[in-house]
């Protein structure tokens, strides 16, 4: 399971520390934005790849 990047839907990504409350911080490779992983919405728009 690969965490995908919410603008561009890249799976080039790689964990960039953690935000104040304490959750992961991702970086995505290809367009240089960074995002938090949010589990609900991944699940609910279907936006893992396998």
């Amino acid at each position: 399971m690969s965490i995908c990047c919410p603008t561009c839907d890249s799976t080039n990504t790689k964990k960039n520390g953690h935000i104040h409350n304490g959750k992961q911080n991702h970086y995505c490779n290809e367009c240089s934005r960074q995002f938090v992983e949010n589990r609900e919405q991944i699940l609910t728009f279907h936006r893992i790849k396998w």
